[in-house]
């Protein structure tokens, strides 16, 4: 399974409409151009759709950095994923 970093900086960015400094898993949302709770709320529904997972909104707004973020979605994946050997509904 690909790493959703790659994909969550595309995302960002094109959330953002950032086209300044690199974004990268150390990158900051708060250093963000553009950032704001509307952004926040875009790309949750962004995550959403892409990856098939949610968040509680409040745990997703304590996330500070856009690595932080793509371990949250990893985690999140794991958990909706059935385990191996599992029948499959």
């Amino acid at each position: 399974m690909p790493e959703p970093l790659d994909d969550l900086t595309r995302l960002i960015a094109q959330t953002t409409r950032e086209r300044g400094l690199p974004i990268t898993g150390e990158s900051r949302f708060e250093g963000l151009g553009n950032w704001s709770s509307l952004a926040a709320l875009r790309l949750l529904t962004l995550i959403e759709q892409r990856w098939g997972v949610t968040f509680d909104l409040r745990a997703y707004l304590a996330i500070e950095t856009v690595g932080d973020l793509a371990e949250a979605i990893k985690a999140a994946e794991r958990a909706n994923r059935p385990a191996p050997g599992a029948p499959v509904p």
